[in-house]
C-alpha cells in the first residue's frame, strides 16, 4: 500500500478560522486516537509520529485512508507533507550546465571498469574520496570511494565517461575531469591541501576579526539542518538535539554529511575557523536522519517551533523546497512575531524565484556570490558557470544560485569552514552563503547600539532588518541577483 505522510497541527494556521485541530490537553493521545477511531476500523495500522513541541502529529495514509480521515473528522486540517532537501550545490547540476561532453563520435567502448587513483602532492594514496562517474547517455551518476592505496574502480556501461569527480571529505579539493574513457587506463588525481586559514570568498569580503571576549549573554543562533558534530572549533554549541525521530535517541550529532557542522562553523566558528560572530552561542537542531539529505515538514516544524521557544534570537535554514507549505509557514510565522529572525537558502537550481521558506515574506532570503582567485582554477569549484559579473569582474553570482526575489546575498563558492569532529572542507551552495548572513546578524545584535541588549521583540526584529539592509553593499549586481546586496 502506497503511503503518503500528512500532517495534522496542533492549532490552525494563521488567519485562519479556528479548526479541530489538536489542541493541547493531557487527553492528546486520546482525542487523536478518537479521530483515528472515527475513520478507520478497528486493528487498523496507521503508522503516527508525535511531535516533541505540542501536540501536532503525522500520519502515514493512502490516498483512500487521508479520503476516509478527511470524510470523518471534516473539521480537521490535514496538511500534506513537503520533502525538504540541502541547499549545497548538487556537483552533477554544476558538470553538466554547461551541455553533454563532445564526443565527437567516438564509438561507445567495451564495457571496462574505470580505475581511479587518488593521491596527494607527495604522492600518498588518500583513502575515503568519494568517487563520482556519470557515464554518456547513461541515467544516474555511479559512486565509488577510494581504498587504503586510494584506489576505486567504477562499473561502466559504455566507457565513455561525462565526468570524473574525486571528492574528499575534509583536508584536500576536490578535483574533476571531463570526457574520460574506461580504456585511457588509470584515471589520476592529485589533490591539493586544503589549508583552513585560506582566503576563500567569505573570508575575502569578511576578513576575520582577532578573538574577543565571549559574551555573558551570547546571542542565540538555532541551527536547523543535519546536526553539529563536536568539532574542536565548536565549542561554543549550547545544546544538540535530533527532531528525526527514525534515529536513535543519543544520535544528535551531525548525520554523517558535514552539511550543519560547515554551516555551524561559518555562523561562529571559534576555533582555526573563526565565524561571522563567535562568540554566539550555536543551538542544534537536526532534521535530516543519518545520512540522508532529504527531510520532512513535520521535523523541520518541529525545530523551528522548538527553536522559539528555546529563547534563539536567530533561526538558520539552509534548505529548501519548490512548495508552499502551509505547515512550516505557521511556524516561521510565529517565530517572527516573537521576533525571532528566520534566515534560509535561496537555493541552489539556478530558478528566477527562491525556493521555500525562502520565498516567505517574513524570512530573509540570501543567495550565493563568489569570487575568481579564491579557490584553486584546476579546483571543483572552477567549474561553476558564472551567470553575471559584479563592477569587480572577480566577483560573481554562479549559476546554480536562484535568485529574483531575494532580500540579500553572501558567499557561496568554496567557502571554507568545519567539517567532521577535526576536519575543514570546502564547499558551494546557498546553504554557505545564508550561515553568513545569519552570522552577521548575531554579530549586529551583539554590538549594534539599535539592537543590543535589548529583549527579543518584533520591533527589535523590524529594526535588525533594517540594520541588515543599511549594511549592504551590491557589488554592481543588479537587484534580482543579490537583493539589497551583500551585509558588511
Amino acid at each position: 500500500m502506497d503511503r503518503k505522510q500528512y500532517i495534522v497541527l496542533a492549532t490552525s494556521t494563521p488567519g485562519e478560522k479556528k479548526r479541530g485541530g489538536l489542541e493541547p490537553s493531557s487527553c492528546h493521545a486520546d482525542k487523536l486516537a478518537s479521530m483515528l477511531g472515527k475513520a478507520f476500523p478497528e486493528g487498523a495500522t496507521v503508522p503516527v509520529t508525535r511531535s516533541l513541541v505540542d501536540e501536532s502529529a503525522m500520519l502515514e495514509l493512502s490516498e483512500e485512508q487521508a479520503a476516509s480521515f478527511e470524510r470523518a473528522n471534516p473539521n480537521v486540517n490535514l496538511y500534506p507533507a513537503r520533502t525538504y532537501r540541502l541547499a549545497a550545490v548538487d556537483v552533477d547540476t554544476v558538470m553538466m550546465a554547461s551541455g553533454p561532453f563532445p564526443f565527437n563520435g567516438l564509438a561507445t567502448q567495451a564495457a571496462t571498469p574505470y580505475r581511479v587513483k587518488v593521491v596527494d602532492s607527495a604522492g600518498r594514496a588518500i583513502a575515503g574520496v568519494k568517487i563520482i562517474v556519470r557515464e554518456w547517455k547513461v541515467g544516474e551518476p555511479v559512486e565509488a570511494k577510494t581504498d587504503e592505496h586510494g584506489v576505486a574502480t567504477v562499473p561502466s556501461h559504455n566507457g565513455l565517461a561525462e565526468y570524473v569527480l574525486a571528492i574528499p571529505f575534509a583536508g584536500y579539493w576536490a578535483k574533476g575531469q571531463r570526457g574520460v574513457l574506461a580504456s585511457q587506463g588509470v584515471v589520476s588525481f592529485v589533490l591539493d591541501n586544503l589549508d583552513p586559514a585560506y582566503e576563500d570568498c567569505r573570508k575575502h569580503h569578511y576578513p576575520v576579526s582577532p578573538p574577543q571576549s565571549t559574551n555573558s549573554a551570547s546571542v542565540k543562533v538555532a541551527v536547523i539542518d543535519t546536526g553539529i558534530d563536536s568539532h574542536c572549533d565548536l565549542s561554543n554549541v549550547a545544546c544538540r538535539t535530533s527532531h528525526a525521530q527514525a534515529d536513535d535517541d543519543d544520535d544528535i550529532y551531525d548525520n554523517g554529511t558535514g552539511h550543519g557542522t560547515h554551516v555551524a562553523g561559518i555562523i561562529g566558528g571559534n576555533g582555526v575557523i573563526r565565524g561571522i560572530a563567535p562568540s554566539a552561542s550555536l543551538m542544534s537542531y537536526r532534521v535530516f536522519e543519518r545520512g540522508a539529505r532529504e527531510t520532512v515538514t513535520f521535523y523541520i516544524y518541529d525545530a523551528v517551533t522548538a527553536a522559539v521557544e528555546d529563547g534563539a534570537d536567530i533561526i538558520n535554514m539552509s534548505l529548501g523546497q519548490s512548495e508552499t507549505d502551509a505547515v512550516l509557514e505557521q511556524a516561521i510565522r510565529n517565530a517572527e512575531a516573537q521576533g525571532v529572525l528566520v534566515v534560509a537558502a535561496s537555493g541552489n537550481d539556478g530558478h528566477d524565484k527562491p525556493s521555500y521558506p525562502a520565498s516567505y515574506a517574513e524570512v530573509v532570503s540570501v543567495a550565493a556570490v563568489g569570487r575568481i582567485g579564491t579557490f584553486p582554477a584546476d579546483s571543483l569549484h572552477g567549474c561553476n558557470v558564472q551567470r553575471v559579473n559584479g563592477t569587480d569582474c572577480q566577483d560573481f553570482v554562479p549559476g546554480f544560485s536562484n535568485h529574483g526575489k531575494v532580500e540579500l546575498a553572501a558567499p557561496g563558492v568554496a567557502v571554507v569552514s568545519t567539517i567532521g569532529v577535526d576536519g575543514y572542507a570546502a564547499l558551494d551552495g546557498t546553504s554557505m552563503a545564508c550561515p553568513v548572513v545569519s552570522g552577521f546578524a548575531a554579530m549586529l545584535l551583539e554590538n549594534a547600539p539599535e539592537v543590543k541588549g535589548r529583549e527579543r521583540s518584533p520591533e527589535r526584529l523590524t529594526d535588525l532588518k533594517q540594520l541588515l539592509y543599511r549594511a549592504c553593499n551590491s557589488l554592481g549586481f543588479g537587484r534580482s541577483d543579490v537583493g539589497s546586496g551583500l551585509p558588511r
